[in-house]
């Protein structure tokens, strides 16, 4: 006898972990398939080192299927294979149209999207496309079975986004929303949140009459909003959440001290497993009892879900900066920054310059300027050595209600514009560190009373990390020991090294910045000024644009710089795989660009390396960077 689902039966429980495709909703407009029918034969094979993927004639007695297919740019795709007749599922994406080679191939894929093994039972994927990408590959057999497929580009529907309509599928359960990972530890506290009678007052205590308590003790970020989740509902009888500025103890019944917030409370029985949070300004740790009976129970605790950027441009929304052509996006001058006096090299043998120094530059700059200045010690890297993050910060304003005695403080703050530099990912690339001190001391002291310099510092929320790697920049290495820093961020990079995932951090905490720059010295070569690399094409018309006018300018103050109007000043590249920028795209979802200024005066090789003038110039590019990227946005 055939049996049918029920109505509303279909719940978060009864999913498994990313089931829901954009398919299988009515979240979206789904294309037509793209696919042709056509297979062609030959295999995707994974390198075993590294994970990347490579397109390969059949060998060895394998007969492989793989599908070749014309593609959009900047798309997202829903991808869906027949599993009764497919063994193995990868993925890739590249600007060429790739020949079937042998197994001395070393030509591999741009972008390895997804690389299943043969009895992993993954039959679909949403892939989303860079902009230079122009044909997808997809392996499905290597049985020689020619399996259904189909591939659609996906657009979320407008009727949807806000608010979702009902709340039958968590986040959790699809694949186009993109969460944190756990920050829950996995180690429990023996004690009991337990709440007063006839109240919703929660409060810590130690285990009595018998009770075996469990409790999560978890160190949080304010004003953030987590889900916590317990995967393992068997193993859990009761769900109690508080949050608080404290880290508390665990106290008997006559004193048990209460939470400053009481977030959620559930009683014994009652079958609830998962819950949303918002922690408040001056929360930092979360409390979360989950059994009553000694079990411990697999938890989640992660930033809630947030729909990726790319399913958020939705048809017919009006974004401005969407409809804008970065062509036309040119530079500005500010002055002649580089010219400042106070724009000098107080660093006697930069080569040498130790990372305690440069932080303590920007520590004495902040506490000069602590009414918006802020510096936090982000731990110690795989040396011992701190990795500093600085910050420049104006109040946020707030939204109100109107009433006859609102005050400012009243509401809730505006969101701020916020970007996010960093440097010094390479230790012998010594000068990004001292442009970027200059950069921020040049923003707050505003030599020239430029009412472009004060609106940045009024408006905009700045994120500095200028040494990402303390270890390389101490020992004017390259790498990080024995690992280049700007390889080792996911997805392509496991994040193996302390200084890597630090700053992945920050990043991760800050997923609502508009812009991230990443700054570099590069060997000078060509007579040019400057690298750009990125995938992003906003940023490789403003970096190649900046280096332009940045050459003219030069060029009629010295002549030994090219005046020639044909002179190319600058290259546009993509941006490496494993890199800090591709983390900040790829993962993050915000506009990244590195940029690479000479080590030294490619016109005057009797100047120094990372002398003034190279200090200066790193100035020049940065100011020049974020105001060429908010003007594209207004």
């Amino acid at each position: 006898m055939l049996s049918e689902v029920a109505n509303g039966v279909v719940t978060t429980q009864k999913l498994a972990n990313k089931a829901v495709t954009p398919d299988k909703t009515d979240f979206f407009d789904i294309d037509d398939n793209i696919f042709d029918g056509v297979y062609q034969d030959g295999m995707i094979t994974r390198h075993l080192e590294t994970g990347k993927l490579r397109l390969m004639k059949n060998y060895s007695g394998y007969q492989g299927k793989t599908a070749v297919i014309p593609i959009k740019p900047n798309t997202t795709y829903t991808i869906a294979t027949d599993g009764n007749a497919s063994n193995i599922f990868r993925v890739a994406t590249d600007s060429r149209l790739l020949e079937f080679t042998d197994s001395n191939n070393e030509t591999f894929f741009e972008n390895s999207q997804v690389h299943s093994s043969v009895g992993d039972n993954v039959y679909s994927a949403t892939v989303t496309t860079t902009e230079t990408d122009r044909y997808m590959y997809v392996y499905v057999s290597n049985e020689g079975k020619e399996p259904s497929l189909n591939v659609s580009s996906t657009i979320l529907k407008q009727d949807i986004i806000p608010p979702l309509k009902e709340k039958v599928v968590a986040p959790e359960n699809t694949t186009f929303f993109v969460s944190n990972d756990n920050i829950f530890d996995g180690v429990y506290q023996d004690g009991m949140i337990t709440r007063k009678l006839g109240t919703n007052e929660l409060r810590l205590m130690v285990n009595y009459s018998g009770y075996q308590g469990k409790t999560a003790v978890i160190p949080i970020e304010p004003n953030t909003t987590y889900e916590v989740n317990i995967l393992e509902h068997q193993q859990s009888n009761i769900l109690r959440v508080a949050t608080d500025s404290r880290h508390l103890e665990f106290t008997d019944s006559n004193n048990g001290t209460f939470f400053e917030n009481s977030q959620f409370h559930s009683s014994e029985g009652d079958g609830i497993y998962y819950t949303t949070v918002t922690t408040s300004a001056s929360d930092k740790y979360m409390y979360v009892y989950v059994s009553n009976e000694g079990k411990e129970p697999n938890l989640n605790v992660s930033e809630a879900a947030k729909i990726p950027r790319h399913y958020l441009s939705l048809e017919g929304l009006d974004d401005k900066a969407s409809s804008k052509d970065p062509i036309f996006n040119f530079s500005g001058d500010f002055n002649r920054l580089y010219e400042h006096s106070e724009i000098s090299n107080v660093i006697s043998n930069i080569k040498s310059v130790k990372t305690d120094t440069v932080n303590n530059l920007f520590k004495t700059l902040v506490n000069q300027n602590d009414d918006i200045g802020r510096s936090t010690n982000l731990g110690m890297d795989d040396s011992g050595v701190a990795t500093y993050m600085f910050e420049s910060k104006p109040p946020a304003y707030n939204d109100a209600p109107y009433v006859s005695n609102t005050k400012p403080e009243d509401g809730v703050p505006m969101r701020l514009p916020k970007i996010m530099i960093t440097g010094g990912i390479h230790g012998s690339e010594k000068s990004p560190p001292i442009s970027i001190y200059y950069f921020l001391k040049t923003l707050w002291e505003n030599p020239d009373n430029d009412p472009n310099i004060d609106a940045l510092v009024q408006n905009v929320h700045f994120i500095f990390v200028p040494i990402v790697g303390p270890e390389g920049y101490d020992s004017g290495t390259y790498n990080n020991g024995t690992i280049n820093l700007n390889r080792d961020f996911p997805p392509h990079g496991n994040a193996v090294k302390k200084s890597t995932q630090y700053v992945k951090d920050v990043m991760a905490s800050n997923q609502d910045m508009d812009y991230f720059i990443d700054l570099h010295n590069m060997f000078g070569r060509d007579g040019m000024l400057g690298y750009v690399l990125t995938n992003d094409e906003l940023w490789k018309r403003v970096g190649t644009n900046i280096f332009k006018d940045i050459g003219a300018r030069w060029a009629k103050k010295d002549s030994s710089i090219p005046s020639e109007r044909n002179h190319k000043f600058a290259v546009a590249t993509q941006a490496n795989a494993g890199t800090i920028g591709r983390y900040a795209q790829d993962v993050i979802g915000t506009q990244a660009t590195l940029l690479e200024v000479p080590r030294k005066n490619p016109f005057n090789l009797s100047e120094d390396e990372y002398g003034e003038h190279i200090v200066r110039l790193g100035v020049d590019i940065l100011f020049n960077a974020v105001y060429s990227a908010i003007r594209y946005k207004q």
